[in-house]
């Protein structure tokens, strides 16, 4: 059996930035939330990855006028901890949350104390709100992307040595059917199928090669064409986020992503 690799990838996504090594804590000045900011507000209230607050800047802010008194404005990372600690059930994350009030906006709901109330209730089940573009522009983020999984991903296939081919299981013999060694040759290179997709040690490398046999008996892994690794990506990125995934795989990569940078236009003065 035969390992053939083909670089079929064109054009890639860009990669992300460097990591910064910490987040704006403050000034007095209110600046309006990013869309990223709000991305990380709704992966981590949807995922309970509260480790995503720490790289919102400190004077991001949202405002809803139309809302209840308490709930019209809240510092986004602050309402970041706040709807972690409900979601994982931990009032200690209530320690990060700061009140603010603006003008005629009451955002007094946001506090720690009302955050402590409702981290002790029952956790909250994720409402499922973040698109696949919001998912794989954060994975893209933590360099889980075609562009920067392409390397990776080579090299690991380039460091199989001919003994992987004798470690083959049985389905993946030349007699077998086509779809069956395919389909071992997978489990055997990228991890077993019996766990989800994303606990499977090399599960983004399947996202980016396909695994082909020939007639002659010989195993083709080739990149996939751009849009398609791409569009299979962001499939995964959401599958991510919808089985939580992301506190068990994704967290520890968080403190590595640079920190949001809200409009330099200062909107309003904090009280």
């Amino acid at each position: 059996m035969k390992l053939i690799i083909f670089i079929l990838l064109g054009t890639a996504l860009s990669a992300c930035d460097g990591p910064h090594s910490g987040c704006n804590e403050g000034d007095g000045r209110l600046l309006k939330s990013s869309e990223k900011e709000r991305s990380y507000l709704a992966i981590a209230r949807d995922s309970g990855m509260y480790q995503l607050c720490s790289r919102i800047d400190a004077r991001a802010y949202g405002e809803w006028a139309l809302n209840p008194p308490g709930e019209q404005i809240a510092l986004t990372r602050s309402r970041c901890y706040f709807e972690s600690a409900i979601y994982n059930n931990n009032p200690k994350l209530c320690d990060s949350v700061k009140q603010i009030s603006a003008d005629d906006l009451d955002g007094s709901k946001y506090s720690p104390a009302h955050c402590r109330a409702a981290a002790d209730s029952r956790p909250r089940k994720p409402v499922l709100a973040v698109s696949k573009r919001q998912m794989a522009g954060f994975l893209s983020d933590l360099g889980f992307a075609p562009s920067a999984l392409v390397k990776e991903c080579s090299d690991f296939l380039s460091s199989l040595d001919e003994g992987w081919q004798n470690e083959l299981p049985a389905a993946a013999a030349p007699g077998a059917t086509a779809a069956i060694r395919i389909r071992a040759i997978r489990d055997h290179l990228f991890g077993p199928f019996n766990k989800p997709r994303h606990q499977r040690p090399h599960w983004y490398c399947e996202l980016l090669y396909d695994v082909r046999a020939s007639p002659a008996g010989s195993i083709e892994i080739s990149l996939r064409p751009t849009d398609e690794a791409t569009d299979r990506f962001q499939d995964a990125a959401h599958d991510v986020y919808r089985t939580k995934l992301a506190n068990q795989q994704l967290a520890g990569r968080v403190d590595k992503l640079p920190c949001t940078r809200s409009s330099d236009v200062p909107i309003r003065s904090s009280n």
